[in-house]
């Protein structure tokens, strides 16, 4: 019951996160509070107790924008592995004196705010690979695509070009041809779709505060909530455990270091630069050259759809940024002038 109350409690902190991260957009001045949740694992490296969550309630005065005062106060309450009715329960209470380097060009409720969205975004996806297809899923996820620039245009009055709704309408038309009609249960289908909302959420929130935020401290907060949130999950779940094997540290590393954390880093980069809408666009060609390493890769055969899907995804970004149809247009009269 204990691990199904915090279990509750992370999803709804996961919910509430982005209204926390909506209302912190400026640096902390003197003088003012905040008051959080940490949530931990409870490890043990003996067999005798059990896995347990750590949750702590925590208030931060900050002296100055750089110095700050924090106490938190929590509570573990890990079982024994041989007596199903006893447990050691810990209220741990700490004080902390907290140096902010980075002197206001970042919040951290604003990179916790968006990395709840954003493992929000991965749990639906994989609750939903457990009911439906791998093709549904990727037509269905690229979706954000659409629901992007009407939020945007929700929350913050973006307007999306013609030309752009062209190219999102292009893009997917491309999704549909390269992964085919959804197939799959309809609560997979559902669970992907909402998948593809929180991750619309995700890109949108980074509109607002990629500009205003350092992108290495957005990064690793949106990381480290992921982390912290599937390490919480695991460990109620009763399925943390440590790797076993080069192949599977070599698929950590590779999809954690660079598919994850230098993947997001150029995405927050660059989102500082461009439009929510137009960001969202050009992050759906992960689904071609997705396609494509499939093929040089994994010796995948890509039928004449794909191939066309593929097509018409590259000509989406064409037609919805003049500046790429440009600089296509430059290397093409280069080499015909080589040739």
């Amino acid at each position: 019951m204990f691990r199904r109350i915090l279990g509750v409690l992370m999803l709804g902190s996961c919910i509430v996160a982005p209204g926390v991260a909506a209302a912190q957009e400026r640096a902390p001045h003197a003088g003012s509070t905040a008051v959080g949740v940490d949530v931990g694992a409870f490890v043990p490296t003996e067999n005798q107790l059990d896995n347990a969550l750590i949750v702590s309630v925590l208030l931060e005065y900050y002296v100055t924008p750089r110095v700050s005062l924090r106490t938190d106060f929590g509570l573990t309450d890990p079982g024994f592995s041989r007596e199903s009715t006893d447990s050691l329960r810990q209220i741990p209470l700490r004080f902390d004196v907290n140096y902010n380097w980075e002197g206001g060009r970042w919040h951290p409720f604003v990179g916790a705010g968006v990395g709840a969205l954003l493992a929000t975004a991965y749990g639906f996806q994989t609750a939903g690979l457990e009911h439906t297809t791998v093709a549904s899923t990727g037509f269905i996820t690229g979706l954000y695509v659409v629901f992007t620039p009407l939020l945007a245009l929700l929350f913050f009055g973006t307007s999306v070009p013609r030309a752009l709704w062209l190219g999102i309408a292009l893009a997917v038309a491309g999704l549909l041809l390269l992964n085919g009609v959804p197939g799959g249960s309809t609560l997979g289908n559902a669970l992907v779709l909402v998948n593809a909302v929180f991750q619309a959420l995700q890109i949108t929130a980074m509109e607002r505060y990629a500009p205003r935020y350092d992108p290495r401290a957005l990064t690793f907060l949106q990381m480290a909530t992921s982390a912290v949130a599937f390490t919480v999950i695991a460990v109620s779940r009763g399925e943390l455990e440590l790797p076993h094997g080069s192949t599977v540290w070599g698929a950590l590393v590779v999809t954690g270091v660079f598919a994850g954390a230098l993947g997001y880093f150029i995405a927050t980069w660059v989102q500082a630069r461009t439009t929510a809408a137009r960001a969202a666009l050009v992050f759906t060609l992960e689904a071609p050259f997705a396609a494509l390493a499939g093929v040089l890769l994994a010796d995948e055969v890509l039928g004449w759809a794909g191939w066309l899907g593929c097509a018409v995804m590259m000509a989406a970004l064409l037609v919805a940024e003049p500046a790429a149809a440009a600089t296509l247009r430059r290397f093409s009269r280069r080499g015909a002038a080589v040739a």
